[in-house]
Formats: C-alpha cells, sequence, structure tokens
C-alpha cells in the first residue's frame, strides 16, 4: 500500500494530479496520520 516515499507522496499530492490524488489520499489516511 506505501510503496511511495514521503518526498514523492507530498509532490503528488502538490500536483494535484487524479491519478496521483487516489493514493496519495489512502497513503495519507493511514501512513500520514500515523
Amino acid at each position: 500500500m506505501i510503496i511511495a516515499p514521503p518526498i514523492m507522496n507530498v509532490r503528488a499530492h502538490r500536483a494535484g494530479s487524479p491519478l496521483y490524488h487516489r493514493p496519495t489520499m489512502v497513503i495519507d489516511n493511514g501512513d500520514g496520520r500515523a
């Protein structure tokens, strides 16, 4: 589930891409909150 590193996670979130937004939200909800 968490394949992308924290740096890529922030980059994808900043890009605001629909394809990257879905996986980023899932990772942010689990790893981001922890």
